[in-house]
């Protein structure tokens, strides 16, 4: 999304009468919610990507889930590996 307001700033900035709509106040509040979003997404999506624990049959559980790691010590069928 980053690179989508880098380019329409650039129309802006280059041909302001025609992209006015970029500088609207309403828009900006927009556009700025919306970066604000992608970088607290970003720092949220590392940090659970951290945590994560992945199974020997490719499935991922949080690491700290004291029932997912007992349901990781069984096979598919529910018996216990």
């Amino acid at each position: 999304m980053v690179g989508f307001h880098a380019v329409y700033f650039w129309l802006w900035y280059m041909w302001p009468e025609a992209h006015y709509y970029f500088m609207n106040p309403v828009a900006i509040v927009m556009w700025s919610t919306s970066i604000l979003a992608d970088i607290v997404f970003a720092v949220f999506f590392a940090r659970f990507r951290t945590t994560e624990v992945v199974l020997p049959d490719g499935r991922k559980i949080a690491g700290g889930d004291a029932q997912a790691q007992r349901s990781s010590r069984q096979d598919r069928h529910g018996k216990t590996v």
